[in-house]
């Protein structure tokens, strides 16, 4: 059989135009307006410190610092958003109610001078119960937050709160094909790593705790900071379920952080009443390093356009420098600590359609 050229040519392009042709997914977040999603948020993790030193009035302590510190935590976050038309990738008005909000600790700590100690610590938040309306501000291309009609707060607990609950960073740009990756942008993983923003989760307890540690709470967006490093999404497949088409999406991340916290120790030592025997104390820096390493796997509703599942492992390890000065009547030195962390945990995140 002979073939004329052009024909020739076709036959031998034919395996490159069918892989131009393979199927894609517009996978994104598109959902009608008036959907309501319930959103479960469990952020479970296991700290155990690694590495400590001490200096006093810039020496080495007179007498070995052997200490060992677990700390084990679980907090949960439930809402119910009901959400508006989408626009821009986003939705343009969020009503959200918080229906529980709660964190769990456990800290143990065992040393040769002060023996064994183990505290418990209940998280709660006042915006438990109340609901906010988020509404996107074309002008100052954010969201702005006030509370329900039929809610009432104080004011102080809108601050730092963020509507995107939807894990939308973690979708493609535009179609990818099944075995296709994309880059995340890793400063956007806050909105993952701490949906929500400040959630105004404190213990009930907020006196000075038996390990030393001032009250008050520090959540997970305010002790990162900025990010930085790689995150990568991959579509491993597709499933059908019942009347709706779901991408498989792996991802993987390596992020790094480093935050100067002293301003924010100083605020809650102010809070701190200390007794009379204690004198004085005063934070002179305090800086945290983080790095996380982790990969899971996110479930996306292609057909009705919001993610069902996230489960995401994790492997942190985290550096916190400090520096004080204390003073007891005419007496004054000044400590200088460094604390390494290892830590395991675990995202797991879920929506349902009501």
């Amino acid at each position: 059989m002979n073939y004329t050229k052009p024909a020739l040519l076709a036959a031998l392009g034919a395996p490159f135009l069918l892989g131009l042709a393979l199927p894609s997914e517009m996978i994104k977040f598109q959902t009608p307006e008036g959907l309501v999603l319930k959103k479960t948020f469990s952020n479970t993790s296991e700290m155990t410190l690694d590495e400590m030193d001490m200096l006093m009035n810039g020496e080495p302590l007179p007498f070995p610092m052997d200490m060992d510190i677990t700390v084990s935590t679980d907090q949960t976050v439930v809402v119910t958003d009901t959400l508006g038309t989408v626009r821009g990738g986003h939705p343009i008005k969020v009503e959200r109610t918080f229906d529980s909000l709660t964190s769990d600790s456990v800290s143990s700590m065992s040393s040769s001078m002060m023996g064994d100690e183990e505290m418990e610590a209940n998280g709660t938040s006042e915006l438990e119960g109340l609901s906010v309306v988020f509404t996107w501000d074309d002008d100052e291309g954010e969201f702005t937050v006030a509370f329900a009609e039929d809610s009432e707060g104080d004011e102080d607990l809108l601050e730092g709160l963020k509507e995107d609950m939807d894990l939308r960073v973690l979708l493609p740009a535009g179609d990818v094909s099944e075995g296709e990756s994309w880059s995340i942008d890793p400063s956007l993983m806050i909105s993952v790593l701490a949906p929500g923003g400040n959630l105004q989760i404190v213990p009930e307890d907020t006196e000075m705790g038996g390990m030393g540690m001032p009250g008050g709470s520090m959540n997970l967006e305010q002790m990162l900071g900025e990010l930085d490093g790689e995150v990568t999404g991959k579509l491993v497949g597709l499933r059908d379920v019942d009347d709706s088409k779901i991408a498989v999406i792996a991802i993987t991340l390596e992020i790094e952080s480093t935050n100067d916290l002293t301003e924010f120790m100083r605020e809650m030592m102010e809070s701190v009443e200390l007794p009379p025997e204690a004198g004085s104390m005063e934070i002179e820096s305090f800086d945290v390093e983080m790095s996380i390493a982790g990969e899971g796997e996110l479930l996306w509703d292609i057909t009705h356009g919001h993610f069902l599942e996230l489960n995401i492992s994790t492997e942190m390890d985290s550096t916190m420098d400090q520096a004080m000065s204390m003073s007891m009547g005419p007496e004054s030195m000044t400590m200088e600590q460094s604390m390494v962390f290892s830590a395991t945990g675990n995202l797991a995140y879920t929506a349902e359609r009501q």
